[in-house]
């Protein structure tokens, strides 16, 4: 087998690997952490303390993750024989390429937002629920771009066959 073949299989699995750990990330805080650490925890400091540790950490891995995917998938697109033009709605592998760029973008943003505010309670005693909302945002356009590149695999298949 030829050299490509293995580097090319190598790349894919980092990509693959990154996109658990941002996307996998996020489903894990948003569906396990976040209601486990309130009913342990309660809405009090404990809880603001855990999940400011969780996010200091997680952050590490989000922000290299975010860096790996840049590189992995430029890879990745440039490998792919089908041929693709940026930011165009000309054929659906372009237009679901063109989509899924854009909402990385602002998951990107997202990710940067929420490790920048801290968890807090509102000036009324109530928990604030924006770090929670971005979460949930992300995690959401996380699912929309793995549902865009399973469709972008079919797509090419479909394009690479012919039928």
């Amino acid at each position: 087998m030829p050299a490509q073949l293995y580097i090319l299989t190598l790349v894919t699995f980092i990509h693959n690997l990154l996109t658990a750990v941002w996307v996998g990330g996020l489903f894990t805080l948003t569906i396990t952490l976040m209601p486990a650490s309130r009913k342990a925890l309660g809405m009090g400091p404990e809880m603001i303390n855990l999940l400011e540790k969780v996010k200091e950490h997680h952050r590490r891995f989000i922000y290299v993750a975010i860096q790996g995917l840049l590189a992995t998938g430029l890879f990745l697109g440039k490998s792919n024989p089908i041929p693709k033009s940026l930011f165009s709605f000309t054929n659906p592998y372009d237009s679901a390429m063109t989509i899924k760029l854009i909402l990385l973008v602002a998951m990107t943003v997202i990710a940067i937002m929420r490790s920048r505010r801290p968890h807090k309670k509102s000036e009324s005693g109530k928990p604030d629920k924006t770090n929670m909302i971005l979460m949930v945002a992300n995690l959401f356009l996380g699912l929309v771009v793995l549902l865009l590149s399973g469709y972008m695999d079919s797509v090419a298949g479909f394009m690479m066959t012919g039928k």
